[in-house]
């Protein structure tokens, strides 16, 4: 497909389509090598980014875990003062219960250090916590053989019991120590460089897609797919989110028309469409049953689509 290719061919017709007008030059002209120069100098904060929360939220299972007791170990009094020690204990003692009941330490141990080295030698130097290169087998040692985590039992004796003393084990404790680390470096590091970075990018790409709507008038552009479902697994269902009203699992003609909106690309049908469903030039759609519904689907009128788009 070369979508690469396809890419830098399409950037070299944008550059030489500005340098058609003045106008267009002046505002669009250095636009791409704007975006270049931002990804080469920035980009680096968005991919540290990306390696936190792959390795945060979705790696070692302990990490994102032991994080939540942060505030408990290390703003004890602020807790007890603000009348939310108890509170907060009583949902950590949940996400506990919750947690060790399919925690398995021997495979998440394999997780660490297989994650871990990968996430060191992606991720900059100056983005880490100092000295991670160096000391994370050792504190890995720490983590699964001496941390108060690797003990369901002892962990839930001392929320039971949970003192001003307990507070300060807590603070000590490894994997605690570990993850808060992980989690300071990025906020310190990577954060607000990588929110600059988004919000200049934003700024730019603006211009760039203005600059296709203004120079390339006729060409179809890409509509916004964000948050949109791409592809899934699993029962195919409506669902109904409040009393009366219900939405179906399949899409029906009648539902394609009504949405039918001139004033809204992405919501445009093309004259072909419009024709054939206005002279009822369809086709009926096979029978599949092997997806968990049949077609042809349940629609007015008849149970067909449009035979050529």
């Amino acid at each position: 497909m070369d979508a690469l290719g396809k890419k830098i061919k399409f950037e070299e017709e944008y550059r030489a389509k500005a340098a058609e007008r003045t106008e267009w030059k002046d505002k669009y002209g250095s636009v791409i090598d704007e975006l270049d120069k931002l990804q080469a100098e920035y980009g680096r904060y968005e991919f540290a980014r990306n390696m936190f929360i792959e390795y945060f939220y979705y790696g070692p299972e302990f990490v994102s875990f032991t994080f939540d007791f942060y505030e408990l170990a290390f703003k004890y009094d602020e807790l007890e003062s603000a009348g939310k020690l108890q509170e907060t204990i009583d949902g950590l003692k949940k996400n506990t219960n919750s947690f060790y009941k399919d925690y398995n330490a021997q495979l998440d141990r394999s997780i660490f250090e297989e994650l871990t080295p990968l996430y060191v030698g992606y991720v900059n130097t100056d983005l880490l916590p100092a000295g991670i290169a160096e000391n994370w087998m050792k504190t890995g040692e720490l983590i699964y053989t001496k941390s108060i985590f690797s003990n369901r039992l002892k962990l839930e004796e001392l929320l039971d019991k949970f003192t001003a003393k307990s507070a300060k084990k807590l603070q000590k404790d490894p994997a605690l120590l570990f993850a808060r680390d992980i989690y300071n470096a990025y906020y310190l590091n990577v954060h607000d460089n990588y929110k600059w970075f988004m919000a200049k990018e934003d700024q730019l790409m603006q211009r760039y897609v203005e600059g296709m709507l203004v120079m390339f008038p006729d060409k179809k552009i890409w509509a916004d797919a964000n948050s949109t479902l791409r592809i899934a697994y699993g029962k195919i269902d409506g669902s109904q989110p409040y009393d009366g009203m219900k939405y179906l699992h399949f899409t029906t003609i009648d539902g394609i028309i009504q949405k039918h909106d001139e004033t809204n690309p992405d919501f445009v049908l093309t004259d072909r469409f419009m024709e054939l469903y206005e002279k009822k030039i369809l086709v009926t759609i096979p029978k599949i049953a092997n997806y968990g519904f049949a077609l042809p689907l349940p629609i007015t009128p008849p149970v067909v689509i449009p035979a050529v788009l």
